[in-house]
């Protein structure tokens, strides 16, 4: 705010709320910070999980296709055993008997590659999204190291920020009385702007009229007027200056 106030202590109290307002808002930066980073720290976790998952399955496919191949081997062995019964058939029951044995290992064998190839195509699938999403994680492992480098060198120029408003803040309230400080400290504390300015008549807090009374008394800046709605402190600039920095 700008313009002179109605007394000594609304023209501290002004100071001491642009103070407060600028330490509010760096204490909000201070704590997004750490809430911005905790969110990309989670982004992190998460394709760093769903990427464990997936090679999970993948080594889970994979296995299963290694033992897929060794079955055939193994029904290969059969196959070949089966085609030896069959040249050493003894009459025409046991020839029939190692036929249909080599039939059906042969089915088995042929339903087996069928499935094998269509699960190399899912497993050069899963592998190809397994190296995207590495790319990824290391993408924004990359990332979130640069921004926690970032935020320490935001949360060290916040803080010296907020230090600096403090030291400041100690030095204007010496100027005001302690009555007045402790009054506008709990309203502050309660509404987040103690201090408001009359326009037109109105508190600018809560919109209520103020009473002529009050306004000749505000005038007089001999003692602190309150708006009788909302409690804030009022205060009023000659000539109706406006209240934006």
């Amino acid at each position: 705010m700008r313009g002179q106030t109605t007394n000594k202590d609304l023209q501290a109290l002004e100071k001491l709320q642009q103070i407060d307002v600028r330490v509010d808002e760096e204490s909000r930066a201070l704590e997004e910070i750490p809430a911005r980073l905790e969110e990309l720290r989670k982004d992190v976790d998460r394709v760093g999980s769903l990427l464990e998952r997936e090679k999970e399955r993948l080594a889970e496919m994979e296995k299963w296709h290694r033992d897929q191949e060794r079955e055939i081997e193994l029904q290969g062995e059969l196959l070949t055993k089966a085609k030896n019964k069959m040249q050493q058939a003894r009459n025409e029951r046991e020839h029939k008997a190692a036929q249909r044995e080599i039939e059906t290992i042969r089915k088995a064998t042929q339903d087996r590659e069928e499935e094998l190839l269509g699960l190399m195509d899912t497993i050069e699938q899963g592998r190809k999204t397994v190296k995207e999403h590495e790319e990824e994680f290391i993408s924004l492992q990359n990332h979130l190291e640069q921004e926690e480098k970032e935020a320490r060198k935001q949360l060290d120029t916040v803080k010296k920020k907020i230090d600096k408003a403090r030291t400041g803040r100690e030095d204007i309230v010496k100027q005001i009385s302690s009555p007045v400080v402790s009054l506008y400290e709990r309203i502050q504390k309660r509404l987040g702007m103690a201090l408001v300015e009359v326009q037109d008549d109105h508190c600018t807090g809560c919109n209520m009229q103020v009473e002529p009374q009050r306004l000749i008394e505000l005038r007089k800046g001999n003692k602190v007027i309150q708006c009788p709605l909302c409690n804030r402190i009022l205060f009023f600039k000659e000539n109706g200056e406006n209240t934006s920095d």
